[in-house]
């Protein structure tokens, strides 16, 4: 980081995505300076007999102290997002001392005072939603006749959900955008459920009776299986993944990234003729494409959330009007109806 009075300064430590004033700017580097020498000296101190006889030992409890008093400062003066990134990260590295109980306690208070700055609300919400699809999910993998239990299964799905994720976000602390992976990676593995049971024909495929053959469609207890396994999977990927420091910027940029290519490879499947399955396949796959190049993208480029809208938006404004095209022209080949937008 580079500092000149009067200048503005981008800070990357401690996985923050803003601007800040110097004097800020200048506070953060002290403090991870700080921190390094810490670590040098603790480093030189295990490594030196003669050094660890004369130099007290700098403890992590003294490390996070440190931390902690930066962080209330931060917080003291109305810099609440520089905060939480700090209490984040003495929970983190020195989850053993009283500063990390004390962060704890903070980050817990401010998850009911100011939900918006973390991930609280995001995995409430969504576990609420997702307990109320599971509720209509798993009475259509039983193939359940009549509608008390698909009834049954919204008044308790609901509550269910929304208990779970309540009880999932008092666990830890976490950003919106460690939610995000949670909710996204259920989101996305019910999609890629679904994708993949139509496209592998899961419970249906071709049947003879007395050399007269034709082909089943899918089984709704295979559909309905697949998507549970699907949603359940990528929210016990999603919740490894949110261990990390994910920040608001790269979780947008990998839903928006999924989305896009889910679109690039069901117009490209359908530029290339196919159909059927193979569409299926090329849409999935798309999808997939775009949610690991959009990650490893954002990785190197680190976009907050509001560039990251941007660039999408653009690109949906370039769509649309591809569409206004082909109303206005109304080509009659269908790639060619595809291809503009495109």
């Amino acid at each position: 980081m580079r500092a000149r009075a009067g200048h503005i300064f981008r800070v990357d430590t401690l996985g923050l995505e803003r601007t800040v004033p110097y004097e800020r700017a200048l506070m953060i580097q002290r403090v991870v300076g700080l921190l390094a020498l810490m670590a040098l000296g603790s480093l030189s101190a295990a490594g030196s007999p003669l050094s660890a006889q004369a130099t007290p030992q700098v403890t992590p409890a003294d490390s996070a102290a440190v931390l902690f008093e930066a962080a209330a400062d931060f917080d003291g003066r109305g810099e609440s997002d520089v905060a939480v990134a700090l209490y984040r990260l003495i929970i983190r590295r020195f989850p053993d001392t009283p500063s990390a109980a004390a962060a704890q306690d903070r980050l817990d208070q401010w998850g009911i005072t100011r939900s918006g700055s973390s991930g609280r609300t995001e995995l409430q919400v969504w576990g609420a939603l997702y307990g109320l699809w599971l509720g209509v999910a798993i009475p259509g993998m039983a193939e359940a006749d009549g509608p008390e239990a698909y009834g049954a299964g919204l008044l308790l799905g609901g509550p269910a959900g929304f208990m779970v994720g309540r009880a999932a976000a008092r666990g830890r602390p976490l950003s919106l955008g460690q939610a995000r992976a949670i909710t996204w990676g259920g989101t996305w593995g019910t999609w890629q459920g679904l994708g993949w049971a139509m496209a592998l024909d899961l419970g249906g495929g071709e049947e003879c009776f007395d050399d007269v053959c034709f082909e089943e469609d899918e089984s709704a207890r295979a559909v309905f299986g697949s998507m549970i396994a699907g949603g359940l999977t990528g929210i016990l990927v999603g919740n490894v993944l949110s261990k990390r420091d994910i920040t608001d910027g790269l979780a947008t940029s990998v839903n928006l990234g999924s989305l896009w290519g889910t679109w690039f490879g069901l117009a490209g499947g359908i530029l290339a003729d196919l159909e059927g399955d193979g569409l299926w396949v090329s849409t999935l796959i798309g999808g997939n494409v775009g949610l690991l190049a959009s990650a490893y993208a954002a990785r190197h480029w680190r976009p907050s959330r509001s560039r990251a809208r941007l660039v999408s938006i653009a690109g949906l404004i370039g769509g649309v009007g591809g569409a206004g095209i082909d109303l206005l022209i109304q080509p009659d080949d269908d790639k060619a109806l595809v291809g503009i937008p495109l």
